[in-house]
């Protein structure tokens, strides 16, 4: 997830390619807010609905790898 003027997209891939050599799992749905959309008066959260419905992917594949990673972490 990442904010910003263009919604930090080139900052959340290159923060993909970081953790991918930290061998951590990531998720491949994506949230970017923008300060001029998603935000009101720059400051309070207002997020458009398209942004909760890629929350809601992003936090459903969160939860799928947590399962299937859980596995890993117990055993």
């Amino acid at each position: 997830m990442g904010y910003g003027v263009v919604g930090a997209a080139r900052a959340v891939e290159h923060l993909r390619l970081i953790v991918a050599e930290l061998q951590l799992a990531t998720v491949r749905g994506q949230v970017v807010l923008s300060f001029f959309t998603d935000f009101e008066n720059f400051t309070v959260l207002r997020p458009a609905q398209r942004q909760e419905d890629a929350l809601t992917e992003l936090l459903d594949q969160l939860v799928s790898w947590s399962n299937a990673l859980g596995v890993v972490r117990h055993g």
